[in-house]
């Protein structure tokens, strides 16, 4: 008998969620994903914060961008570089592009970039 208390961890790829079904779940919650997306805001400020003072790239990529939150956080702290959303949900993307942010939006796997 196994005690239910102890997390194990997935041994092979058929038990991690399938994409598909990630995908669509976040494409469905894109309209309603800002409003309860607390930890998430408060992880990635911290993260920005850590950036630095005199870093000036000419292209930054947002992977997992959802609703283009921090896409448009990075757009406006680097106003010179090309910037490209990237996030599995094309409902997250299609929320996210007429806000603004990004340069492209592009719907693609972080595990396998669809980038050159």
């Amino acid at each position: 008998m196994s005690d239910p208390a102890v997390a194990v961890s997935p041994t092979s790829e058929s038990e991690l969620p399938d994409k598909r079904q990630v995908a669509a779940s976040f494409s469905r919650a894109a309209a309603s994903y800002d409003a309860v997306a607390e930890l998430q805001r408060a992880v990635g400020n911290a993260l920005i914060e850590r950036l630095s003072a005199g870093l000036c790239p000419t292209r930054w990529v947002d992977l997992g961008s959802g609703t283009g939150y921090f896409s448009r956080v990075l757009a406006n702290r680097f106003p010179q570089a090309d910037g490209v959303a990237l996030d599995i949900a094309e409902g997250m993307l299609r929320h996210a592009r007429p806000k603004g942010g990004a340069t492209s939006f592009v719907a693609g796997d972080a595990e396998r970039l669809p980038l050159r």
